[in-house]
C-alpha cells in the first residue's frame, strides 16, 4: 500500500472521523450542570476577612472542546455582628446569582433530558 493511499485511507476511516456522537453533547451539558451546581453550593458562602469569595465559574465551549473559566468578584453586604465582617462591617460573597443558578441548573436538565431522548430515538 502507498503512503498517498495509507493517507487517505486514515483520513476517512470512521475511527478518526470527526462525526458528533451522543456522547459528546450529553459530557459537555453534564459539565455545565455541575459547574453551575457548584456554583449554586457556594452562592451564600462567605469569604473570611481579608480573603477572597470562592469564583465564579462558566463553561466556554467550541466545537467539542470545553474549559471551565472562573470569575473572580464580590458582592458586599453589611453585617456589622458577622464573625465573616470586616473591620467596616462588611461580609463579602461570591458574586453569584443563586437564583440565575437554580434556573441555569433547571434549564440545563431539561436540555439533558431532550439530548438523551433524541439520541436514544436515532440509536433505534
Amino acid at each position: 500500500m502507498s503512503l498517498v493511499a495509507f493517507l487517505l485511507l486514515v483520513s476517512v476511516s470512521p475511527s478518526h472521523a470527526s462525526v458528533p456522537t451522543c456522547e459528546e453533547p450529553l459530557k459537555q451539558i453534564e459539565l455545565k450542570m455541575k459547574v453551575a451546581a457548584e456554583n449554586l453550593a457556594v452562592a451564600n458562602q462567605p469569604a473570611l476577612p481579608g480573603m477572597w469569595p470562592v469564583a465564579r465559574k462558566t463553561v466556554a465551549c467550541v466545537d467539542t472542546k470545553c474549559k471551565v473559566e472562573a470569575h473572580t468578584g464580590v458582592r458586599l453586604s453589611y453585617e456589622p455582628y458577622s464573625f465573616y465582617a470586616d473591620s467596616l462591617g462588611l461580609v463579602g460573597y461570591p458574586d453569584i446569582d443563586a437564583e440565575k443558578e437554580s434556573i441555569q441548573l433547571a434549564s440545563l436538565e431539561w436540555e439533558y433530558d431532550l439530548e438523551k431522548n433524541s439520541c436514544d430515538q436515532r440509536k433505534q
